[in-house]
This record gives structure tokens, sequence and C-alpha cells, in this order.
């Protein structure tokens, strides 16, 4: 139990730099990670102090795609003392872990990678802070599928004494630094975009650009190098070349980085959910395996990529890289049953130029039935699958608790066809089950369709190809719920086909008809055409009867067809109405596909908002929720760019107190970074402030809340050393206490020894300090103390013994009798002048 609340679980590894264990909060009843710095790291006063600020910094980033920093303090190791952090717990693995276990994605899967990074640097470096040491070890998915960037300015403070000189830094840091570093020049928020640029184009070729065999020559092989990147990675390739020039000038900032990124991704398929370490046993979506790969049918483990993809000290946890491959894993190995669990059945979408597979042929006497009742309604678009929609064997699913796909919307290729979930096969008849019919009359097949009803190679029957199988003709037509189609666009295109049903990559479909693909009344099944029944010849003495009940009996049934096209004409050619969803909080790809299907002309505005502070989230949408809207109206999305600026206030001459509370009024972090010494600004009153990371920003400057503020508080003026005056005059005690700016007072004393006016002595000693204007006493000599023989004649003992001691003589002997007249005295100690020193003896004669 460190700290009296971190229970360790395991050590995960233990650097030159770092101890990291898996632990369990007490106090928080939560499993967290926490780092240790190695205690001979932490011995300096400056490195904790260091060590503080960075943790501060660390734990205000608040930010979805950052690994939150939960507490820090310090700790004892047995007899030494150093510092810890506590990190979140992230249970899906890092990237490194990834390319350890021998797994590559895909381009679409690299650039969602990229742009969640994309949106925590962003947020960072808006903040002034940079990582300067991303790697793919720094990049941790959550069991929840989300990227999340580690160590933020720990990164930074522990290897802040290699970077002094980079031919010390490991070569697995190396490899990832950018131009500027390898130089030894200052880093920059785009020395991030550069190393992310890297650990992109690791994840989807499995090497590392400008990699060598020692620090030296990987630093040096970067510099005024541009990036390598292939043309095989479609429109993302311009995006990284961009991102990964030498020259921080023409390199993106990590901003511009994820806009790109973003228009590239409509090009791309859509990405399939990123093979976490947590789900890799249960998944293979989109995952390549190098040619050094592991034979996975044999069970063996994949086999580790070369050094430039695996160092011990960049992985963040060992443990998850010694997995073992099983069939599971590999799509090629798996059995049907594997690879079909039940439920809804994907059909792959296909890329452009690519034939799909043959479906099944159905039987030539297949025809599909009369439109019953229900089917004359169309169906709208079901919204759940509940079985598969084909016996072929498909790619495996996402379990249930596989976590949330990435939001970033992925556009799926030009030409793409729309995702087909059929949701109910068991509606769906088997060839066997139908009874052929006639087909002698075409005409009478096509009997009663509207035009426009089939497409253009339709006469009648199911599309050629499609594997549609009619039910029975004496069975009921399916409901509209289990025969519906569900048809999810994934392209600009496929959105906007709502009148077909395209039939390319489909495997099967329902006969029931849907308002894309509406029923067509059919012959009967085998009555051949219908006979007129015929009139009985007229005798000669009847009278004709007349038409009038035909006439009215078409004229009738001309009213119903008119009527009928009319209703159809309005059912196909209607403006289709739909109501507008709350949106507002939602993220901005996901509720860009929840709308879809809508039809609606969708206007992005972005703008700044406290309300919905996170980046990207749905601040308000034009029309607000509940309201109708027109099929092919504007749609107006207002998402938040992040919270709205704050403008820096001048804090300089305030107290320290104020300071802080007008600065958290703003959402803005401060602290006392530091007092000096001033000889105008009183104590405790702030003299100077910085903005942390980025200390070219002036009052009225605008930042963004939770940006730090430091300060520098005033102690007063410096103090003032006494000086010795001991031995001098009154006069050059003065002059030398006010070259200092102190003050001087003075009192007098006799002295044997110090002649008159000397200083003899002061009150507070020579270097001692006092504060500027103090003030300190000195003690000047009079002189020596002499006295006056005061007149003895005539007084009896008792007045001239008063008389003596009252001039400051002492009485020595007494020669005679108190009783008598004074006759005389005597006196030892020589006089000065008329004078004697205070304190002579006499003695005296009575008689």
């Amino acid at each position: 139990m460190l700290a009296g609340r971190y229970r360790i679980v395991n050590v995960v590894s233990a650097g030159a730099n770092t101890i990291i264990a898996d632990a369990y909060d007490s106090g928080g009843d939560r499993p967290v990670t926490f780092k240790i710095v190695q205690p001979e790291l932490a011995e300096s006063d400056e490195f904790r102090r260091d060590f503080r600020r960075a943790a501060e910094m660390a734990s205000a980033l608040a930010h979805p795609n950052i690994a939150a920093v939960l507490d820090w303090g310090e700790v004892d190791l047995g007899d030494q003392s150093t510092v810890f952090w506590v990190v979140e717990y992230l249970g899906g693995g890092s990237l490194r872990d990834l390319f350890d276990r021998g797994r590559l994605l895909e381009s679409s899967q690299a650039l969602v990678v990229g742009l969640e990074a994309c949106r925590a640097l962003d947020a960072a470096h808006q903040r002034g802070i940079a990582h300067t040491e991303l790697t793919p070890s720094k990049l941790v998915f959550g069991a929840d599928r989300r990227l999340r960037i580690i160590d933020f300015g720990m990164a930074e403070l522990l290897g802040r004494h290699a970077w002094t000189e980079p031919a010390t830094v490991a070569t697995h840091v190396a490899r990832y630094a950018a131009p500027e570093q390898a130089l030894g020049l200052s880093v920059t928020d785009k020395t991030d975009v550069y190393a992310l640029t890297l650990a992109l184009l690791e994840a989807v070729t499995g090497s590392v650009p400008f990699a060598a065999d020692s620090t030296v020559a990987t630093l040096a092989a970067r510099v005024d190098k541009l990036m390598p990147v292939s043309a095989d990675l479609g429109s993302l390739a311009a995006v990284l070349e961009r991102a990964g020039r030498p020259d921080p000038e023409d390199r993106s900032s990590a901003a511009e980085f994820g806009r790109a990124l973003v228009q590239a991704a409509g090009r791309l398929p859509r990405p399939e959910p990123i093979p976490i370490v947590a789900a890799g046993l249960f998944e293979t979506f989109g995952m390549e395996q190098p040619a050094a790969a592991a034979d996975t049918e044999s069970g063996e483990s994949p086999t580790v990529p070369p050094a430039d993809t695996a160092t011990p000290a960049d992985t963040a946890t060992p443990a998850d890289s010694a997995d073992t491959a099983t069939p599971a894993d590999d799509p090629d190995n798996a059995t049907p049953a594997d690879t079909a669990p039940p439920g809804p059945v994907l059909a792959p979408v296909l890329a452009p130029g690519v034939v799909p597979p043959p479906p099944p042929t159905p039987p030539t006497d297949v025809v599909p039935p009369p439109p019953s009742a229900a089917d004359t309604v169309p169906t709208p678009p079901a919204t759940e699958a509940s079985e598969p929609a084909s016996d072929e064997p498909s790619e495996p699913t996402a379990p249930a608790d596989a976590g949330p796909l990435p939001t970033t919307d992925m556009s799926a290729a030009p030409g793409a066809e729309p995702l087909i979930i059929l949701t109910d096969t068991a509606d769906i008849a088997s060839p066997d089950q139908v009874e052929p019919a006639d087909h002698d009359e075409p005409g009478d097949a096509a009997e009663g369709a509207a035009p426009g009803d089939l497409d253009e190679s339709s006469d009648g029957a199911a599309p050629s190809g499609s594997g549609a199988v009619a039910p029975p003709l004496d069975e009921p037509a399916a409901t509209t719920e289990s025969a519906a189609v569900e048809v999810t666009a994934q392209s600009p295109a496929a959105l906007a086909a709502t009148t077909t049903l395209p039939t390319t990559g489909m495997s099967d479909t329902s006969g029931a008809p849907t308002e894309q693909m509406p029923a067509t009344p059919l012959a009967p099944p085998s009555g051949g055409r219908r006979r007129r029944r015929r009139r009985g010849d007229l005798y000669d003495d009847e009278r004709p009867q007349r038409r009038t009940g035909a006439i009215v009996a078409l004229s009738l049934f001309v009213l119903v067809g008119l009527a009928a096209v009319a209703f159809a004409a309005f059912w196909l050619l209607r403006t289709k109405t739909y109501e507008v969803p709350d949106l507002v909080g939602v993220d901005e790809a996901v509720a860009l596909n929840e709308i879809s299907g809508n039809g609606w002309e969708i206007i992005i505005d972005t703008e700044r908002s406290d309300e919905q502070p996170v980046v990207g989230a749905v601040i308000r949408t034009f029309p607000a929720a509940g309201a109708e809207l027109d099929e092919g109206a504007e749609f107006r999305l207002f998402v938040s760019e992040g919270p709205l600026f704050r403008v820096l206030p001048d804090v300089a001459g305030l107290r320290s107190d104020e300071a802080q509370a007008q600065l958290e009024a703003l959402q803005l972090s401060s602290f006392v970074d530091g007092d000096v010494f001033d000889e105008e600004v009183p104590p405790d009153i702030v003299v100077s402030w910085v903005v942390r990371g980025d200390a070219s920003k002036v009052a009225g400057d605008e930042v963004l809340p939770g940006t730090t503020v430091a300060m520098t508080v005033s102690k007063g003026p410096a103090p003032r050393i006494v000086p010795n005056v001991v031995g001098g005059t009154l006069d050059e005690a003065i002059a030398a206490a006010a070259a200092v700016q102190l003050n001087v007072t003075s009192a007098e004393a006799f002295s044997d020894d110090v002649p008159v006016g000397i200083v003899i002595s002061q009150d507070v000693g020579a270097a001692t300090e006092l504060p500027r204007d103090g003030t300190f006493q000195v003690t000047v000599s009079k002189g020596r103390d002499l006295i006056t023989l005061p007149e003895l004649e005539g007084l009896n003992f008792t007045a001239a013994q008063q008389a003596l001691t009252d001039a400051g003589f002492t009485i020595g002997s007494l020669l005679g009798t108190t009783e008598g007249v004074f006759q005389s005295i005597s006196i030892d100690t020589e006089p000065i002048g008329d004078l004697y020193p205070r304190g002579t003896a006499v003695d005296l004669i009575f008689l």
C-alpha cells in the first residue's frame, strides 16, 4: 500500500526513469496506473519543483483523448523518498502493443487513430503544452476503444536531461524525433505532429522512416529530408506528407492535420474497429499480418517485428505483447461456426473496380407473388436486424462488449454499394415451396404496373441475380416488420439513392414490397389468359339491352384507375418529412450518422461555446429538436470548437489572493511561482506573471479556459547589512547607516578608555540584516567621569560624609572620633587639575 491508498497489484515494468504498476485505489474504489520516478532522479529540490509544476499542468488537461492524471505526490520506497503520479487505468493496450503482436492497421483505421490524437494534441497545444516525446507507447486505448495520449508534461521532464545531448537519447525514442530535435533546436507544438506522422506510417506500413542502427544515424537521417510517403496510402498520403515536412514552418499544426484527415476520410472505406489488446482474442477487424508473422494455424505466437518496431523500453504494457494467436484471430483459418455468430450479417462493402462474387441463381420458374393488402402500403426501412441474411460465411461481428465503434464519420469510397441488412430470413421461402407460374403471357404479368415501379431490366419478376425468392402463393404476405430491408448509406451517392434499391453486392433480398421497390400485380399462377364470359344471343323479338351498366362500370374503372395512378404518383413523388432529433451534446460524427438517412442538406457551422466545451460536440441545431423538416431542406448543425476564449487580465499590482480569485473567475489556473525582493512593490503584491508554455502572451490576449498563469510575488525591499561604526564619530556612523538606507540613534556614556565623541558601541552587531529604513543605536563616549572636591571646613563627620558621597567620592578611613571637629582629608589619587575621578577614596581626620 503506497501513499496510504494505492495497493500495488502488479509491477508492469521498471525502467531507467520510472516504475509502472497496476494498482487499486482504495480511496476512489477503482483500478489505476501508478507511476513512480526512480529515487535517484528525484533527489534534487529543483527536480521536485519541476515535477510539481508538470503534475499541476497535466492534471489541468481535461480532454477525452488525454489520459487523466488523478493524483500525484511524494512517497517513500524503503529508506528513499521519491515522487509519483497516478493515471486513469486504460485496458486497451497501446499502439506499440499492436505492433509487438505483429498487427498493422488499414489506412482508414490509422486515420481514426490520427484524428483522435490530433484532437488531444490540439487541446494541449492551445494551452501552450507540447508532449515532445510522442511514441506509439504513448498512444494508449481504453477498453472503450477511445485513444488517449499519456504522459503530457512528464515525458518532457524525464527526457529533458537526455536531450541536452541528442546523441545520448535512447534509439527507440529517437526514431520518432523531429528534425529540430536532432539539431538541438527548440521544440514546438509541431514537433508532436512530426512524431505522430511517423507513428501512423509505422501503423500502416510496419516500419519507421529514417530508422537506423544507432541514435546518431537515426537522427541525422531525417535532417532536411522529405517524409517518404507511398502513394498506395491513397488520400492519406498527401496529408501525411505535409505533416511530416522537415521545416516546422511548412508542417501542419495539429488542428490543420486533423482537418486534413477529416477531408481525406471521404475517399477511404469505412474503418473497422481498432483491434485493441482487450478485444484482440475475439476480433480481427481489418488487420494485416506482416510477412514475418508466424503461422496462426499452428498456434505459435506471431514473430515480433524488427527492432525498429518493438523495444522493451517503449512498451507500456509488455504483458499484453506476448499473447498467442489462435484460429479465431485469423479470418482465413476460421470456420463458419467461428465467423458467423448469430445476429445481423453485414454485407461487405466493395471497393471501386472490385467485382463481387456472383450470388446464387434462383430457379427460372419462380415469380413474385401477387401483392396482398399489406403489400400496397410502402414499408419504412427496418431499424434492427434479427436474423442473418445469407448462408454464406461472413466476417465476424464485434462482440457485445467490444465497445462503441469509432465516432469518426467515414464515408465509403465512391461507387461503394449501400450496406444491406435483411431483418428476417424466416419469412423468405425456399425455391421448392414456390408454385411455378405461367409465363406465356408477359403482358398479363406486368398488367397494372405503374411506370417506374420496376427498373429498366424488370419484366415483372425479381431482378436477375438478386437471389430474391417469392413465398408460396397460398401463404400470407410477409409483414412489414419481418420483410423490411434496411439500407444504410455509406457514401454521398448512396445517401441520395432513395427511389431504387441497388442489387450489386447483395447476397439476398426479400420479395416483400418496400418503398424503394413497389409491389407489382402479377398474373394468376396457372390460369392462362382470362376469358371473358360471352353474352347470350339476342332473339328477334327481344329488345336490345342497353350497355349502360357496362359504360358505368367502365367509367368507374377508369376513375378508380386514375385515382390509383394519382395516389401512386403522390406516394412516389411526395416530399418526406422527418422530425428533428435532439442532438445537443452529441458528437458531430454521431449526429451526422443519426440524420444521414433524412435527405437533408446539412450545413455545419463551428463556434466556441462554454455550454458545450468539448470539441466536436453539437451546440444547437436549426431547426431545433422536435421540429418537422422536409427531405432536401437545409439543416444546420452548430458544432463546438471548444470553450470560449478568455481575455488575460493584468494582475500585476494586485495582492496574490486577489489575483488568484480574478483568474479563477475566468476559469484560469494560477499559482505563485516564486517571490522576489523589490524596492518599490510592497510584500505579497504580484510583481509579474507569465502564461505557462507561452511567455509571449500579454494582458489582453485570448487564451482557453484551464490555461495556467505563473505569478511572481514581491517580498518587499531587500534587507540591509548593518555597518560597523564603533571607533568612529557619531557623524561618521550616521553617514555609514544612511548609505544602506538605515537610521541611527545615539546615547552618551563616560569612558576611561575612549575619547570624547567617539562611538563606544552599537546595539545591533555589524553584518546583521535589518529591513530597509531600520534603526540601530550607538553609544558615544563623553570621556572620563571627573568630580570636584566639596568644601568640608566646619562640618561634623556626618555632614562631611554626606557631602563627599553626593559629590561622587567614597569614604576611606576615619582618624579620630566621629564626635570631633573636621581637621583635614587625605587622598591617594592624583588630581587632574582640581578634579578627581568619580569614586576616588577620601580618608577623613576628625579630632
